[in-house]
């Protein structure tokens, strides 16, 4: 695993909640919505890109978590940072059967909020919008590790 990780087991990370009025773009139609529609989720934020090479890697595990917690309060929010999104969204969508919204960063303020340096980049974000922890670097979703936590914070 590379990139660095938050870990609110750890001591010293202090578990700090997320500025609920930053804003993100919605794809499918334009909207712009505050992350507070996410306050009653537990969430993995993705910041992607279709050319970046470890980002298509993990797509697939990314999605097949999602559909392991359709039925739940786990959302997936795909945060993509193409420079042209409208014009290779619609084929990704098609490539990896993504149902969930994609949407853009607002101005960055998200990727600077969370001091994404390189992608992918996620972020698991229990309920309430805290910050549980971030990471850089491409990895299987689908493994016992990640399915414990988000099994564990949807019981919280």
């Amino acid at each position: 695993r590379n990139g660095r990780k938050m870990n609110g087991r750890d001591s010293n990370t202090e578990i700090k909640a997320l500025n609920a009025q930053l804003k993100i773009k919605n794809f499918s139609d334009g909207k712009i919505e505050p992350l507070s529609q996410f306050k009653d989720n537990v969430v993995l934020m993705n910041f992607w890109a279709s050319w970046c090479e470890a980002c298509m890697v993990e797509m697939p595990s990314l999605i097949a978590l999602q559909e392991k917690f359709k039925n739940t309060a786990f959302k997936l929010v795909l945060i993509d940072v193409d420079e042209n999104p409208e014009k290779v969204i619609p084929s990704i969508i098609d490539k990896f059967k993504i149902t969930s919204a994609i949407y853009g960063d607002v101005e960055e303020n998200l990727a600077r909020d969370f001091g994404v340096a390189a992608i992918p980049f996620s972020a698991f974000i229990e309920k309430g919008l805290k910050l549980k922890w971030v990471e850089s670097g491409d990895r299987d979703w689908m493994n016992a590790e990640v399915i414990n936590e988000v099994e564990k914070a949807l019981k919280e």
